[in-house]
């Protein structure tokens, strides 16, 4: 089982969860072998709510993979991670290796689904340049290389992530793997940042995507020590990205083991919801503090939708339990563009310049999916060229959240 040691033991730990002293090492020849790409943040806002506008199913609950593993090792029993620490025979490693796999395709889904969701909000402020606006892109930003780590991982483990699939498509309302969480693709408003803020944390039943992440950990451990590192790391490496957010100081690294792999999804997690309180880190990522760890970002996205919802900014004492108490953010709740939840297509007039719209992203969003499918499939060079199409849905969503939804009972343009 992979736990995070006492801050105190960090520097002298070797162990696999030793996130924190990793992530800060020098990668030496690894990271000379890389190759390193540059996203602009002027480029990222891109997936809105037309994504929901393509025809597809409900993406499935956290407990609809089928586990190959006795009862008590699978990740729907609450108390998986202790019943992995003790194992008494070796686990089946095909069967669980396949079950890693679609654990971090799932995980890929949920980094991805929550794209569209936090973007419709954003980009239904009228006011582009307010902290509000600025917080959830800088939450966007680092959720785009969250689902490079996810997809650098599962290719590090010889799994191929699935993009281009109509399944990968979410649609809205959705219940998201992993979490527990039920969610609407909606203006910005505090319904919003409420579902924001549960996604980013700890839901019922124990549920998070930290909690799946540290779980499929556990897993990769068990089987590298019981089969051996190399067995289980068997992906191809040319295969990853290396992307950067110069304008952020962020990375998302390339995985080549297990340590890589550890510091790359727990430092996820961390950044999400939390890292562990001192002194308690056997209860994260179900008791977690305000800081988004060494991935960079000061505030986990958690605490940053906190600050938005309360107006109000936190100060380095403040806690999850407290909430920011220091000085006000202004935030302008009737400066939003309206539009009816979960909106698709066909909800609006043909020949309409909703419908119009609506129907070009979709179909370009959905030509983007292709080509990240194919950039972590074995295409990396293709890097560029889908940041462009990036940047072109981008202005277009830009369009689109300034065009009036015909079923919007009030209207901000």
């Amino acid at each position: 089982m992979i736990r995070r040691p006492p801050r105190s033991t960090l520097s002298s730990s070797s162990a696999a969860s030793d996130v924190y002293k990793r992530q800060t090492q020098s990668r030496g020849t690894w990271n000379m072998k890389a190759r390193a790409h540059t996203v602009s943040c002027a480029c990222v806002g891109v997936m809105l709510l037309t994504v929901t506008r393509l025809t597809s199913g409900d993406v499935g609950a956290f407990d609809q993979i089928t586990c190959p593993l006795p009862p008590a090792l699978c990740l729907s029993n609450p108390g998986s991670l202790a019943a992995m620490s003790q194992l008494a025979e070796p686990l089946p490693f095909n069967a669980t290796l396949t079950y890693v796999h679609q654990l971090l395709q799932e995980a890929i889904v949920v980094e991805h689904s929550t794209i569209p969701l936090y973007l419709s909000s954003l980009y239904s402020i009228v006011n582009q340049t307010s902290e509000p606006a600025t917080i959830i892109r800088s939450v966007v930003i680092e959720e785009m290389l969250h689902m490079t780590v996810a997809c650098n991982v599962l290719n590090a483990v010889g799994g191929s992530p699935s993009i281009d699939a109509p399944s990968f498509i979410p649609s809205y309302p959705l219940n998201l793997p992993l979490t527990n969480v039920t969610v609407d693709i909606r203006r910005f408003d505090q319904a919003a940042l409420y579902n924001f803020k549960l996604i980013e944390s700890t839901t019922h039943f124990h549920k998070s995507i930290g909690a799946a992440y540290e779980y499929a950990l556990s897993i990769l451990k068990a089987l590298s020590e019981q089969h051996g590192e190399t067995a289980v790391f068997t992906g191809n490496y040319s295969y990853q990205l290396e992307v950067t957010v110069p304008s952020m100081s962020q990375i998302a690294n390339k995985v080549a083991n297990l340590q890589d792999a550890t510091i790359a999804l727990l430092g996820v997690s961390d950044q999400g919801g939390g890292c562990p309180v001192p002194g308690h880190e056997e209860l994260w990522p179900g008791v977690a503090n305000i800081s988004a760890g060494p991935r960079g970002g000061g505030l986990s996205h958690f605490a940053r939708f906190s600050e938005v919802a309360a107006g109000r900014r936190y100060l380095p004492n403040d806690t999850v339990n407290s909430g920011p108490t220091g000085k006000p953010m202004v935030v302008d709740w009737e400066g939003v563009h309206n539009f009816t939840a979960n909106p698709k297509v066909d909800d609006y007039p043909v020949g309409s310049d909703a419908y119009n719209l609506s129907l070009w992203f979709a179909s370009n969003y959905t030509t983007l999916l292709v080509q990240l499918h194919r950039v972590f499939n074995g295409e990396p060079d293709m890097f560029g060229e889908t940041m462009a199409g990036m940047g072109q849905l981008a202005v277009a969503a830009g369009q689109l959240l300034s065009t009036q939804d015909p079923r919007a009972t009030t209207w901000t343009g």
